[in-house]
């Protein structure tokens, strides 16, 4: 393992681990401070493997769970995973989206004034657009912004596309280790 220099934590070579929040054998790690730092993991001391962020906050109460628990996540809307290009009938790589008018991480809520709500809403909206033009309103952060496009049918299955990966909901099984009550960290 390997600090930055002025780290808040130490690396310690020893068989007391009293005082250690992490051991791996002999080797265990202390915080001496409150804020940020990164460790770089290393294989044989030489060849980096994995490098980390690490928090050390104050000394506070947590309730310790370990249990099991499911997440579905509604985006009400329909999430851009992706901005790719569609292969046209010509068999050209077309981007209909220049100049970032809509990124990874835009939400899609509108298309022509009509609520998308899920992947299929969209799909149904690109292909009944026939190749006009649409507009399609999508929330980036705090912000709506608007694009205008026009739909380009593809090569591979002659329906119109737009080249974006889309999802319109997020789920995962997954362990709650703790639950701190004062910042509703988990």
């Amino acid at each position: 393992m390997k600090l930055n220099e002025n780290s808040i934590i130490k690396i310690l070579e020893s068989d007391d681990h009293s005082k250690s929040v992490f051991n791996v054998g002999n080797t265990s790690i202390e915080p001496t401070s409150t804020g940020e730092t990164e460790i770089r993991f290393d294989l044989f001391g030489i060849l980096p493997v994995k490098t980390t962020n690490v928090r050390v906050l104050d000394n506070r109460k947590v309730l310790v769970s370990g249990n099991s628990i499911g997440v579905h996540l509604n985006i009400g809307g329909v999430l851009i995973l992706a901005v790719s290009t569609v292969n046209d009938t010509e068999g050209k790589n077309v981007s209909l989206f220049p100049e970032e008018s809509i990124i990874k991480g835009d939400i899609i809520r509108k298309i022509n004034n009509i609520d998308v709500k899920s992947v299929e809403d969209l799909k149904k909206i690109v292909k009944d657009s026939s190749g006009n033009e649409i507009s399609i309103i999508a929330q980036r952060g705090d912000q709506l912004v608007t694009s205008k496009v026009t739909p380009v049918l593809s090569k591979e299955d002659q329906e119109y596309k737009l080249g974006l990966w889309v999802r319109d909901a997020s789920a995962g099984i997954g362990t709650l280790t703790f639950y701190d009550s004062q910042t509703n960290w988990y």
